[in-house]
């Protein structure tokens, strides 16, 4: 995951860290350039599935095996060092996603227990809504850069598009085209976000 300004790269893996790089020379393709200035560790006991900073570039919430998602904050500008401040627990088994709102003020997971979870950030992290509608894990999940629109896609070959109206989400469409898994959407982050791009198995 980059971060909003494009100046860090956030990784997360089976070893269950999530690792910052940073450019010395801001030149991601000169040799030897590249070097991770930070890890973050010792929060979840399983794979840490996926990782996403928040449009401020200050928190990253990390999606984990375990059924926990993990927000980490950087103390100072430097991006080196992290606290811990919050775990969201609620999903049943495996959490495969998360992504942060355009504006940061809420927080979507999605996992093996089909569901999604919409998190609400205030002093802690509380969860506002449960979404239910997919028949199969959840693989993924993202924003509409511009908008309060979600989107998820699903083992169930399915995507879906939630929208919010009053605090309340619903599921406002499904694509069903696809014939396989949905791994992954993608939508433009710098322009209007009108065009979608979905991969599957």
């Amino acid at each position: 995951s980059w971060h909003p300004k494009g100046t860090h790269l956030a990784a997360a893996g089976e070893d269950k860290v999530v690792r910052i790089y940073a450019s010395a020379t801001g030149d991601w393709g000169e040799k030897d350039s590249i070097h991770c200035i930070s890890t973050l560790e010792d929060a979840q006991t399983r794979t840490v599935r996926s990782c996403e900073w928040s449009p401020n570039g200050r928190q990253i919430a990390c999606a984990s095996f375990d059924g926990t998602v993990v927000v980490w904050e950087a103390r100072d500008s430097s991006l080196q060092y992290w606290d811990q401040v919050a775990s969201l627990d609620g999903h049943t088994n495996e959490v495969k996603g998360v992504a942060w709102s355009p504006v940061g003020f809420w927080v979507a997971t999605c996992g093996r227990d089909k569901k999604i979870w919409i998190w609400e950030q205030e002093d802690d992290f509380v969860c506002v809504s449960m979404l239910d509608g997919h028949t199969q894990d959840v693989k993924f999940v993202t924003w509409h850069p511009s908008e309060q629109i979600l989107f998820s896609g699903s083992y169930d070959d399915t995507i879906k598009i939630w929208q919010e109206d009053d605090d309340e989400f619903y599921c406002c469409q499904t694509l069903e085209s696809h014939e396989d898994t949905i791994w992954g959407i993608s939508l433009p982050k710098r322009s209007r976000g009108d065009r979608m791009v979905s991969c599957c198995a």
